[in-house]
């Protein structure tokens, strides 16, 4: 909500999300990237990284493919990268 108490639009939000990704300056990121569906991108990966299982993701965002899930939705996160380097380094073999 805005400081009237009204719904922000998905456009005004849109907007201002590619505002703050200017104002970010993030190296490598282009700020047109920078929309709400980003959110659902961020969620789903966090999921992921808690080990909560495909199946259980499916059902909370409403995929009945596994490959969207995964192959669209589901990135690689620098905690997944790190837990593994760690695994691989505590390995005894």
């Amino acid at each position: 909500m805005n400081r009237k108490g009204n719904l922000i639009s998905p456009g005004d939000f849109n907007h201002f999300l590619k505002g703050a990704g200017l104002k970010a300056a993030i190296t490598g990121k282009n700020p047109k990237i920078f929309l709400a569906h980003m959110f659902r991108h961020s969620r789903i990966s966090l999921l992921a990284e808690l080990g909560i299982s495909q199946k259980a993701t499916m059902e909370r965002v409403g995929h009945s493919n596994p490959y969207t899930t995964n192959m669209i939705y589901t990135h690689v996160t620098q905690t997944m990268r790190d837990e593994v380097s760690q695994k691989l380094e505590n390995l005894s073999l």
